[in-house]
């Protein structure tokens, strides 16, 4: 079984275009952050993440002052513009030899650099379809729609699927 941390920038994707509950059924083990589901607080994206969370389909991992102490340490020893948030994934990730699914760039070299497994929003799409949950035609649609709000997408590898779906 594939163990994933979220970050919140994926779970907003997957959300906007409707594919959440599908990225679900992957049968990932997948986790959130107690600081990266404050970081949804207040936001229309909360209130699925929560109903998962009720609903054990997404685990809820608090932070400990323990754990706190070394998302700091992490904060400054690999950039001060990476997130708490983000430096929360990356200990959970490591803490749990788990996989981080994000679409933040500084986070998905970091995560490299330390050595981690990272995937963005292209390999949820290639998952789901392998999986066949979705169809390379539902993949092509809600890709166009995914490249219409996300413009941190590589395009080039957009471009690709978007030939071969």
């Amino acid at each position: 079984m594939i163990v994933v941390v979220n970050d919140a920038c994926l779970l907003i994707d997957l959300i906007d275009v409707d594919l959440f509950h599908e990225f679900l059924q992957l049968g990932f083990r997948a986790h959130i952050t107690s600081s990266v589901l404050t970081e949804l607080e207040g936001d229309e994206y909360e209130i699925p993440i929560k109903k998962s969370i009720r609903q054990s389909n997404l685990s809820l991992y608090s932070l400990t002052a323990d754990d706190q102490n070394v998302i700091e340490s992490l904060m400054q020893a690999h950039s001060s513009k990476l997130s708490e948030p983000d430096c929360s994934c990356l200990h959970l990730a490591k803490k749990l030899d788990a996989t981080i699914l994000t679409c933040e760039k500084l986070l998905t070299k970091t995560a490299k650099s330390l050595k981690i497994e990272v995937h963005g929003s292209l390999w949820v799409l290639d998952q789901l379809i392998a999986s066949s949950i979705i169809t390379k035609s539902t993949a092509h649609r809600k890709l166009t729609e995914l490249m219409s709000i996300n413009d941190r997408l590589p395009k080039n590898e957009c471009e690709k699927r978007l030939k071969q779906w």
